[in-house]
């Protein structure tokens, strides 16, 4: 995981390279609802492009990113940093949801116990499985 967060996020200077298969086709929708652009467009038409997943994807991940491109005045190229770290976030909050809910359906007391729960969750979350896409953007997380 510390491998891909260093190749995939820079605070310094916006990183281009793609951190999944097709993360270029999300990023151009989520770039297009950001700018209030028509998101499902007509695949034979120029430019030629398609959205595959749900609108709740395109918008919430254009609206966090259009909230953090407006707060701290940056530019288009950051949008990837954004959404991947808007991913990682959704991992992150799951980390948790899933500790908390395991504690209060399982009535886990011990502290042992509470701190295996937390490693299980953690690596639910940023294992093989779905760690892969942990810093992606992507609907996966």
């Amino acid at each position: 995981m510390g491998a891909r967060i260093i190749g995939a996020i820079s605070f310094v200077e916006p990183l281009q390279g793609m951190a999944r298969g097709v993360e270029y086709e999300m990023m151009f929708s989520i770039w297009q609802f950001v700018h209030g652009l028509p998101v499902y467009t007509d695949p034979n038409s120029i430019p030629f492009t398609a959205s595959y997943y749900n609108w709740l994807h395109y918008a919430m991940y254009g609206e966090v990113a259009r909230t953090v491109l407006v707060l701290f005045d940056l530019n288009d190229a950051w949008l990837p940093t954004i959404t991947r770290l808007t991913t990682f976030a959704g991992c992150l909050s799951g980390i948790l949801a899933t500790y908390l809910a395991a504690r209060h359906f399982l009535d886990i007391r011990e502290v042992l116990l509470r701190w295996l729960t937390l490693l299980f969750a953690s690596f639910l979350f940023l294992g093989p499985l779905l760690g892969f896409w942990a810093i992606a953007t992507g609907p996966d997380i």
